[in-house]
């Protein structure tokens, strides 16, 4: 799913089924404290939002 909104709650469902994790990236949520300022990329890694950021979290998740 690209979109949220609105969520289509029954492809939601059919994906939950097949699964026992997914794994969502959203680049809105940022972290409880204070960013400095900063290119878009250095931002994205300071969040955990490149490429290394989302792979560790992906595997924290499996490992999990």
């Amino acid at each position: 799913m690209r979109f949220v909104n609105p969520l289509d709650e029954q492809v939601l469902h059919s994906v939950m089924n097949q699964f026992k994790k997914i794994i969502t990236v959203e680049d809105l949520g940022i972290p409880d404290y204070f960013v400095e300022h900063g290119s878009q990329q250095e931002l994205w890694h300071e969040c955990g939002y490149d490429v290394a950021g989302i792979e560790q979290a992906i595997v924290q998740a499996l490992e999990g």
